[in-house]
């Protein structure tokens, strides 16, 4: 009997059939050295009895919140919940100081009867949970309670495996539903596409909360019987030449990530670092979740070619939740990259002027065209179409369109929302178009090019939908504008726009935003501008790029009162909105398409070494003094503005930014810091203050080498 004849339950059985005493995980907890590992028949043994007080309580079908850290910890809860036939929801672990809202409206719209978590989180939760009446009544199971062993339950392919919530465009998260027969399709075209076996090693960094982490990387590993090398996120934000070490270290087969991760390898592994990485081993360096930058593509080849990589293992993909993770990848092989006219992309139509490959690629683009990767194939047994959205007519070859994509591994739509599930995941094309397949509409747009090796090579140029998407996180721009018209009264409500730029090669975030004529004339720009930065960094964890305060009525919008995000972003880029106050944190990329994500030419930048200063000897003015001097270097604030009690949300620091500045922190003070710490003292002050309350040494240099 195939894997795609079974539920997801039977696999991990024949993983410790076959191979019971090898390796199934090995986590690093700080990125380095192993500090866990697990055997397939260890890890079948700790989900089984976990699954048996899973059982003991919750009948097949109702729903578990995973709450856990990188970890085998969260393995062993999943795979509980697969045996025990409990729908899995697995979430970040919420911060401290920050709002429980996004776990109450999960809560209650999942209806979750209980959390699986360890008992120390329970006891740091207990007190916001007390205060929460969604979160209260909820039953925690911890693992080392449980002891009897519980026989997987029966699974059809339609019984739902998980719910991955992403953000919604109303405010409020969407559940995608994630059947069997969505995961097990999904991970056979996995398997088949990038040649993993169990003689792979997969490396990863990604969190186990997002698809990428937990199917591509996790499940696939378990799927394939390999081994999986595992580490928490802020390991490799801290440090990214971790993983290309880990790669080193533990023969990495397969690992990848978002386009960021590769740039941040490009900025901070400097020459005498790559002396040490030995990347022959890795055949699949995938980049996906993100718009995939042939620039950083062909900057990677080149930089690490002699650290034996081959150009030909980078591979660029693309995905979405709710098709369960990957729709299209290319083959092993160099990924393809196409020249195409710009101004012909913007009248939806691909016009090829040239071909390359990763390490090919000449950086330097004419005015007129630009860069793009090619993202394979789509999957086997699947069908994709290319569709105008007006029309629902299906496009032409060569015109770019929204995609439309069908097959097993389509989810059926989202938790409780019928409407949107008939809207997004069981679409249909105009009547005469000669088709009746339920397609799901991905939102995005592309083209589908037969001139490289006729396999049909699949190339995103856009999004329909304003979704940003931020280091591989969808960020709902209606979110992020409520939050900032409502961070100050001179805002007009219902007058902000939220969208994305390019600069430094990554999506970056733009908000433009009405003042009350009231205030338009008298408006304190820079006060302003600080509570923006600290809705947006407090509320949505992103860091703003640029701000825009215009006049009421000044925004673009449709005759019924839609704000115009695209024609705002038109112009933003070519200088025409007028403002009363603007700021912007740096220079937007070159090349600025008006499809998203088309060929954007990536920067790359050092590291930044602070100013050599002559610090107060007192140790907590002078970690306030590296504090303060840390700020201007990376947030854009000088010496007049800046405020030790003001919060770092304040600052627009987001969770990236604050991992590496407490790493940053850490390395200067020659001690060892949880990132925890900045949550847990908020302010310059407040943490300067805790930190000489320590028995730490004196910081080892006065000049510091801190990671742009």
């Amino acid at each position: 009997m195939s894997n795609a004849d079974k539920g997801l339950g039977s696999v991990l059985l024949d993983r410790v059939a076959a191979t019971p005493g090898k390796t199934a995980l090995r986590f690093l907890r700080q990125g380095e050295e192993q500090t866990e590992a697990v055997t397939y028949e260890a890890l079948q043994a700790r989900a089984a009895g976990l699954a048996h007080a899973l059982a003991a309580r919750h009948a097949p079908g109702s729903r578990a919140l995973l709450m856990y850290d990188a970890g085998i910890d969260f393995v062993v809860a999943f795979w509980a919940c697969v045996q025990a036939g409990i729908v899995a929801v697995p979430v970040p672990l919420p911060k401290l100081n920050r709002s429980l809202r996004w776990y109450e409206h999960i809560a209650q719209d999942a209806q979750i009867g209980c959390v699986l978590g360890d008992p120390a989180l329970q006891a740091r939760l207990a007190p916001a949970f007390a205060a929460s009446a969604p979160l209260r009544a909820l039953y925690w199971v911890a693992e080392d309670s449980c002891h009897t062993a519980l026989s997987p339950v029966a699974a059809r392919g339609d019984d739902l495996v998980l719910l991955q919530y992403t953000s919604g465009s109303t405010g409020a998260p969407k559940g995608v539903r994630v059947s069997h027969r969505n995961l097990l399709a999904n991970e056979a075209m996995i398997q088949s596409r990038w040649g993993n076996n169990a003689g792979s090693v997969i490396v990863s960094w990604l969190p186990h909360f997002h698809d990428m982490g937990l199917i591509g990387k996790i499940l696939q590993s378990l799927y394939v019987g390999a081994e999986l090398v595992l580490m928490p996120p802020a390991a490799f934000i801290q440090r990214p030449a971790r993983w290309l070490e880990a790669i080193t270290r533990y023969r990495g087969s397969n690992s990848g990530a978002p386009n960021f991760a590769y740039e941040a390898c490009l900025r901070d592994i400097d020459d005498t670092q790559l002396a040490g990485l030995d990347l022959t081993s890795w055949q699949v360096a995938w980049s996906g979740a993100e718009p995939v930058r042939p620039a950083t593509l062909h900057a990677f080849a080149r930089r690490f070619s002699g650290c034996g990589l081959r150009a030909e293992a980078l591979s660029a993909s693309y995905g979405l939740a709710e098709a369960t993770l990957v729709v299209a990848s290319a083959h092993p092989g160099p990924t393809p990259l196409l020249r195409v006219d710009a101004a012909a992309l913007q009248r939806g139509h691909a016009q090829v002027l040239e071909r390359a490959q990763p390490g090919q690629l000449g950086l330097e683009c004419a005015d007129d065209d630009c860069w793009l990767a090619g993202c394979g194939p789509w999957m086997p047994d699947h069908r994709l179409r290319v569709v105008d959205p007006s029309s629902l007519q299906p496009c032409a070859a060569g015109e770019v369109g929204e995609l439309w994509f069908a097959g097993a591994s389509v989810s059926d739509g989202y938790w409780g929302q019928t409407q949107a599930s008939l809207d997004v995941c069981q679409a249909r094309l105009a009547p005469d178009a000669g088709d009746t397949t339920p397609y799901l509409r991905t939102g995005d747009l592309g083209f589908v090019d037969e001139g490289h090796d006729g396999a049909g090579q699949l190339y995103i140029v856009g999004r329909i939908k304003d979704m940003l998407v931020i280091r591989g996180v969808n960020h709902a721009p209606q979110d992020i504008e409520r939050s900032v018209a409502r961070c100050d009264a001179a805002f007009v409500p219902d007058g902000c726009a939220a969208f994305p730029v390019m600069a430094g090669g990554q999506e970056q975030l733009v908000v433009v935003q009405e003042l009350r004529r009231s205030h338009a004339r008298h408006a304190d720009g820079a006060a302003l501008l600080r509570r923006v930065r600290e809705a947006v960094a407090a509320q949505h964890e992103l860091q703003l790029f640029a701000l825009c305060l215009i006049v009421q009525a000044h925004l673009p919008k449709t005759t019924s009162g839609k704000v115009q995000r695209q024609l705002c972003r038109t112009l933003f880029l070519e200088g025409r909105l007028e403002c009363c106050y603007a700021w912007r944190r740096g220079e937007v990329d070159v090349q600025q398409a008006l499809f998203a994500g088309a060929g954007q030419q990536s920067r790359r930048y050092g590291a930044l070494g602070l100013p050599a200063a002559d610090l107060p000897q007192s140790g907590e003015a002078a970690t306030l003094q590296w504090l303060q001097q840390w700020l201007q270097s990376h947030c854009d604030v000088d010496g007049a503005g800046f405020d030790a009690e003001l919060s770092f949300s304040a600052y627009g620091m987001d969770s990236a930014l604050t991992v590496r500045m407490v790493h940053a922190l850490a390395q200067w003070r020659g001690i060892e810091l949880e990132t925890e710490v900045a949550w847990n003292y908020p302010t310059p002050a407040l943490l300067a203050a805790h930190l000489a309350t320590q028995l730490h040494p004196y910081p080892r240099a006065l000049r510091v080498k801190v990671p742009a």
